[in-house]
């Protein structure tokens, strides 16, 4: 099981609190994020799209091989964590203070300081971490207004279905025979990080994938 660290300096905020926050491009937030930064199928795809758009012919399972190590985070349920280098654990994809990705950066990076967290019914609780004191200086913002801003209405659309799913594929996952187990742990990857299209939105595909996993996963317990 992946050991998470704690971050302490993490207190929940309203959607109209006003924080000063400034980005000032020092790359902080991209280092000491050692097992921080998880990798969602939405923050996959994109990834994926964005090595293929730079030319890169490689399978899903082959980038994320070079990009992210594969932690399990509960019984069969194995997700990709973005990897960082030397002991100051620095993104691996910070290039000269730089992020090489930055168009198609994870959720994670994309909405900080700010991490929702999506309900199935749509209402989210928004977090504040405060890691870097020293980020919370110059202009003022607004959860609602870094919303608007850096979280796309895919992104939203995303995280009210993982919401309502990933409960289900938790449960049927922990009830699959321990003689099964390995087959439904790369149905498991299979179906959520690595059938797409990328010519195709991502949404509708994610939807169908996790349908086929709930079934595939029934089937596992029965079989």
């Amino acid at each position: 099981m992946i050991d998470f660290p704690e971050f302490q300096n993490i207190r929940k905020i309203s959607a109209r609190e006003r924080i000063q926050f400034s980005c000032t491009g020092c790359a902080n937030c991209c280092k000491n994020v050692r097992d921080s930064i998880l990798l969602n199928p939405l923050d996959v795809f994109r990834l994926v799209k964005h090595f293929r758009e730079q030319g890169s012919v490689q399978p899903p399972e082959e980038i994320l091989e070079e990009l992210a190590d594969l932690k399990e985070l509960s019984r069969g349920f194995y997700i990709y964590v973005l990897r960082t280098i030397n002991d100051g654990g620095v993104c691996r994809l910070l290039k000269s203070g730089r992020c090489t990705v930055y168009a198609s950066r994870p959720s994670t990076c994309r909405l900080y300081p700010f991490s929702p967290d999506f309900k199935a019914d749509g209402t989210a609780q928004w977090h504040l971490c405060l890691e870097q004191p020293h980020h919370f200086e110059g202009g003022c913002v607004t959860t609602r207004e870094w919303k608007r801003q850096h979280l796309k209405k895919e992104d939203v659309r995303f995280f009210q279905e993982e919401a309502k799913r990933l409960p289900l594929i938790g449960k049927l996952l922990h009830d699959v025979p321990d003689t099964r187990l390995q087959e439904a742990e790369i149905s498991m990857l299979t179906f959520y990080y690595y059938t797409y299209s990328y010519d195709e939105p991502f949404l509708p595909q994610y939807k169908d994938n996790m349908a086929f996993l709930a079934a595939r996963l029934k089937d596992l317990q029965n079989e």
